[in-house]
Formats: structure tokens, sequence, C-alpha cells
């Protein structure tokens, strides 16, 4: 199926995740990273300048790695300051899991694009979020729609592409980003 088949549905997912509380145990933190194996979903840390992905962490209340993974990305994506027991029982039962990997007590879960659009589904559904004028139902939505004043830990989002790794911005590309941010000349005055 074609990336563009799957950004923009709201369908049920069967559920797919048992508890997991016996695994990794000793985690510190956990995050999800969507991707379709080309591209990943990115955001800007506001407060170190810099792409990353999406989790944090583990806080008293979690039970276990999965809930700290989707408490820390609706945090992030959505910028929530609380997120329900009641929805993180959603999450963890209707969302599929790609891959888990952990790395040094960081537990990071692999889902799809396809999943990432169910969890924008179940989360349009709750209340409204801070950054975006309705909440989004697509990754698109998710992307484009975002209000680049409303204050959040996670700025702008991209989709990064997954290889080469590590990704470098090009100098050119980075001065070119830059003077978006200066005020723009008359186009008479260009020539």
């Amino acid at each position: 199926m074609s990336r563009a088949a799957t950004m923009g549905t709201c369908h049920s997912m069967p559920s797919l995740n048992p508890p997991l509380y016996e695994t990794f145990p000793t985690y510190v933190a956990a995050g999800v990273l969507f991707t379709d194996t080309v591209t990943a979903l990115a955001g800007t840390q506001r407060r170190k300048k810099n792409l990353s992905g999406f989790g944090g962490k583990r806080e008293p209340a979690d039970k276990d790695w999965l809930d700290t993974a989707w408490r820390e990305t609706a945090e992030e994506l959505l910028g929530w300051d609380n997120v329900s027991r009641a929805l993180l029982h959603t999450f963890r039962t209707t969302l599929p899991i790609r891959n888990v990997h952990e790395s040094a007590g960081y537990v990071i879960v692999q889902c799809s694009f396809e999943t990432l659009n169910h969890f924008l589904c179940i989360c349009a559904r709750q209340d409204p979020s801070p950054l975006y004028n309705r909440n989004p139902l697509t990754l698109l939505e998710l992307i484009l729609d975002r209000d680049p004043n409303a204050y959040g830990e996670i700025g702008g989002l991209a989709l990064l592409p997954v290889s080469p790794n590590p990704c470098v911005i090009d100098r050119l590309f980075q001065g070119d980003l830059r003077r978006l941010r200066a005020p723009c000349l008359p186009q008479s005055e260009h020539q």
C-alpha cells in the first residue's frame, strides 16, 4: 500500500498489544518512532534546538515503557499537559507496534504511519490541542497545520530520510532556511 493511501484514513485496528509490564522493567525513558522505513517523523526540540524523535523520561504514574512512550508522544505531538489513563489504555490496546528496541535504558517503539493516523483519529476525539486550530487527523495535517507561534516542547515537524543516516543539513540550505526568517524585499528590488 502506498504512503499516500495510508495518510488519511480513520478506521478501527485490532487489539494487538498484550500487557508488557515485564519487558524492560528497569527502563529509564521511552518514545515512539513513526516510520515507513524510508522516512521518519521528527520534531524540533525548542530547548535544545535540534531534531529528534518523540519520547521522554519515565514518570511514577507510568505502568510500563509503553505508557511512557505513548504519554510522551501525545504530550509532544499535541501539546497536552495531561494524558489520561483511559487514553493510554486505548493506545496500548488498539495501536499496533512494528518493533521495539532498548538501548541504555531507552525503549524505542517503532510504529507505521498507518498507526500514526489511527493515533491521531483517537486523539481527535479528545480535548483540543493548543498547537492546532483543530486536532489533526492525518500525517500531513500534523505537519502542515501546526501553529508555528504556539508554545510546545516540540516545535515544527518534518519527515526525514532514514538512509543515509545521520542526516546532515547542507550549509547552503541552512543559509536558505535562515533567510526565510529575514524580512523579504519586494520583488522589484530583487531585479
